[in-house]
Order: C-alpha cells, then sequence, then structure tokens
C-alpha cells in the first residue's frame, strides 16, 4: 500500500510538473499568435 501511495504522488507530481510546463510554453504562444482582441483564458 505504502509503494502504491509512493507511485501515486509520483504520477499526480509529474502530472502537475507537464502541465505547468504546458502552461508556459504553449499558452504563450497560442496568446501571442492569436489576435489582441481575443480573450486569453
Amino acid at each position: 500500500m505504502n509503494t502504491f501511495l509512493k507511485g501515486l504522488s509520483i504520477r499526480i507530481k509529474s502530472s502537475f510538473t507537464s502541465a505547468s510546463i504546458y502552461l508556459q510554453t504553449i499558452k504563450p504562444l497560442t496568446a501571442f499568435s492569436c489576435p489582441t482582441r481575443c480573450p486569453i483564458t
């Protein structure tokens, strides 16, 4: 059970890391390519 929780926390951490990387790279690119009147969500 303990190893299962460890693996789960590692998976959650890695998913959070990939999400932050996505926000740092892809979102600015879409905001840059989008016109100024386009809302950034």
